[in-house]
C-alpha cells in the first residue's frame, strides 16, 4: 500500500525497495517477506497507507471481519442456519484474518459470483469472480471448469475482466515492472516464498 500510495509502482516487486520499505517500519527484519499481488491490488490497497500503520492494520482487521459475517448471513438466507454453523466452525477464515491476510476479500468474490450465476447472471458472475485474480494461481483452471460446465458467457464475463486486470496492471508497471514482477514469482531462491514450492509458479503449485 505505501510503494503504491509513494507513486513507485514501477517498482512494486523490486525486492530491494520492498525490504527497504518493510526495514522502516520493522528495523529488525532481515529477511523479506515479499508483497507479490498484481498492480491492480496494490492500488486498492494505496488508500490505507494515509493511515498509521497500527490503524491501518485495525481497519483491515475489521473490514474483513466485516466481509465475513456479510457472507455469513448471505449463507443463512441462501441455505438455511446450517450453512451460518459450518461456515463458522470454517478454521482458514480465523486463522487468514488473525494473521492479516486477505483471503476474506477472495471469499467475497467468489460469494458474491456464486449470487449472480443463481440470479443467471452468468457473465456479471464471470466477471465478478475474475476479480479474485489478484491472487491468480488458485484460479487458473476455473475457466477450464466453466468451458467444461458449458458455461460460455460466465466464461466471456471472466476473461473479459481478467483481460482488463492484466491491461491496468501492465499500464502501472510498466516493461520494467512487468519483468520484475515475474522474476519474483519464479524467484526460487526468495527465502520468503520458500521453503514451500507450492508458493512458487511451479508445476508444484
Amino acid at each position: 500500500a505505501q510503494i503504491a500510495a509513494d507513486g513507485h509502482l514501477a517498482q512494486l516487486h523490486d525486492q530491494d525497495l520492498q525490504l527497504a520499505y518493510e526495514q522502516r517500519l520493522f528495523p529488525q527484519t532481515e529477511t523479506l517477506w515479499p508483497f507479490v499481488r498484481p498492480h491492480f491490488y496494490a492500488v486498492l490497497l494505496a488508500p490505507l497507507a494515509w493511515l498509521p500503520f497500527q490503524t491501518a492494520f485495525y481497519v483491515w482487521t475489521a473490514l474483513q471481519i466485516g466481509l465475513l459475517i456479510g457472507c455469513w448471513a448471505w449463507a443463512a438466507r441462501r441455505f438455511g442456519e446450517e450453512a451460518l454453523i459450518l461456515g463458522s466452525m470454517y478454521l482458514p477464515t480465523a486463522v487468514g484474518i488473525s494473521n492479516g491476510q486477505d483471503c476474506i476479500l477472495l471469499l467475497v468474490c467468489i460469494v458474491a459470483s456464486y449470487a449472480l450465476a443463481d440470479q443467471n447472471r452468468d457473465r456479471a458472475a464471470g466477471a465478478v469472480a475474475a476479480l479474485a485474480l489478484a491472487k491468480f494461481h488458485l484460479l487458473l483452471l476455473l475457466p477450464l471448469a466453466m468451458l467444461a460446465a458449458g458455461r460460455r458467457r460466465m466464461l466471456a464475463g471472466y476473461l473479459g475482466m481478467a483481460a482488463a486486470l492484466v491491461l491496468v496492471s501492465v499500464a502501472l508497471a510498466g516493461p520494467d515492472g512487468v519483468a520484475a514482477y515475474l522474476h519474483m514469482l519464479t524467484d526460487s531462491s526468495l527465502a520468503g516464498l520458500n521453503p514451500g514450492p507450492q508458493k512458487i509458479v511451479s508445476i508444484h503449485s
